[in-house]
């Protein structure tokens, strides 16, 4: 996971170490009482290859791959899309930065809490859809892979990359036996980036026959809040746990200068919304109400509540930082909720 924390600059993991131990021109955000209802076709196309199973999914639309390691600032959107591709994205894919991506689909499930700071490990995969075939920039992309790869697989009649997991974990953490990184080229302008060998291989024989159903259904009240006109978009639907204080789940926007989270509680509980307070205004963190201006936390009348925040990711200002890791963590953000 990489956060942003100064014009150009890649997130530095000891920032959130640090941050987890304190706490012991503008694009205006969509309106939420009539996002557009038409999924696009590209996003349509590619969602039934996720496993039925997945719990939370990244889509970016008409985005651009960008070098987190350059001196151009970094955007909210620009981090969605980082989110949206993975940890090993800024290594593996420089081939493509600056290449027009026609969406990003990633999906993932099964998460896990495996460091003292809030490291995540799932089962993910993220599907990248190139406007344009890769051509001979695909090619020489599968050379540098096959050169420096730990091993070269063939699964499903595909070829696929294995390199090992970047997942930052505690050394008591034990590694799974699906855990890793993969990489397919699965046609001239789609690349495959997956950190589960065999939810990859259930991918790979779902593009082969798409199945009737499909990962995260019409049905979910998450999708009434999804604008699918945003850049980029995360859905969370949270596994039933019987805990009654946790939501059904959770919608982010990611746009240039402003993202909106929406969080739909299990029951109507007029006290969520300190909830929610307390996970993104702790008050050991940031006490300065000059700082907790920059954010906004509104119960709504279909009892959702709602968390904007119109402050550009420019600089080093460690209450943005502190929202890009509550970002990175709304992947599974019931691990983490506040009793």
């Amino acid at each position: 996971m990489r956060v942003p924390t100064r014009p150009g600059g890649i997130i530095f993991r000891s920032t959130l170490l640090v941050l987890a131990l304190l706490c012991g021109g503008s694009v205006s955000l969509p309106a939420d009482d009539d996002p557009p209802r038409k999924m696009p076709e590209a996003v349509a196309r590619v969602l039934p290859w996720l496993p039925e199973e997945t719990e939370t999914l990244f889509v970016g639309r008409s985005v651009t791959l960008t070098d987190f390691e350059s001196d151009e600032a970094r955007s909210w959107q620009d981090y969605g899309v980082n989110l949206a591709v993975g940890d090993r994205g800024d290594k593996d894919l420089k081939r493509f930065r600056g290449r027009k991506i026609e969406c990003i689909v990633a999906g993932a499930m099964n998460f896990d809490g495996v460091s003292s700071f809030g490291s995540l490990r799932s089962e993910r995969c993220s599907i990248l859809v190139f406007k344009d075939d890769l051509g001979e920039t695909g090619k020489e992309w599968t050379e540098d892979l096959r050169k420096t790869a730990k091993a070269v697989r063939t699964m499903v009649g595909h070829e696929v990359f294995v390199f090992p997991s970047t997942t930052v974990m505690e050394p008591w953490v034990k590694e799974t036996s699906w855990q890793g990184t993969y990489f397919v080229l699965l046609k001239p302008n789609i690349v495959l980036c997956a950190s589960s060998d065999r939810m990859l291989e259930t991918m790979l024989r779902r593009i082969n026959d798409v199945p009737k159903k499909r990962a995260l259904p019409d049905s979910l009240p998450e999708w009434k809040h999804v604008d699918f006109q945003a850049p980029v978009w995360m859905i969370r639907h949270v596994p039933q746990t019987g805990k009654r204080d946790q939501p059904v789940g959770s919608i982010a926007l990611f746009m240039k200068n402003s993202f909106r989270v929406t969080y739909i509680p299990r029951t109507e509980n007029e006290k969520y919304q300190e909830l929610v307070k307390a996970e993104w205004l702790p008050e050991k963190l940031f006490e300065t109400e000059k700082s907790r201006d920059q954010i906004k936390i509104e119960r709504q009348p279909d009892n959702t509540v709602v968390v904007t925040c119109d402050k550009p990711l420019i600089g080093e200002n460690t209450f943005l930082i502190w929202f890009a890791w509550q970002l990175y963590r709304m992947q599974a953000y019931e691990l983490f909720q506040v009793r």
